[in-house]
């Protein structure tokens, strides 16, 4: 349960943070960690590194969602995280 909540909360604030759905939050978060096989543990830091590159540059949290589903898996084939 606690896994769960911690997910949870790292959802809510890359949504907040991207200003996009909580649904479309947990799509990139889940997709981000499926793509590098991180844990469901990882959720609230995959969240925090999502959140801070994109209020560290001009791309949005969708649009880095949409750039790990096009070059994500060519990254983990090259083991690049």
């Amino acid at each position: 349960i606690e896994q769960a909540m911690a997910a949870a909360r790292g959802t809510l604030q890359l949504a907040t943070a991207g200003q996009i759905d909580a649904g479309k939050a947990a799509e990139i978060q889940s997709a981000a960690i499926n793509v590098f096989g991180l844990r469901a543990e990882d959720a609230g830091k995959v969240a925090d590194m999502l959140a801070a590159a994109a209020n560290g540059s001009s791309a949005s949290v969708e649009s880095l969602g949409m750039s790990l589903q096009q070059v994500g898996s060519v990254a983990s084939g090259f083991h690049a995280s």
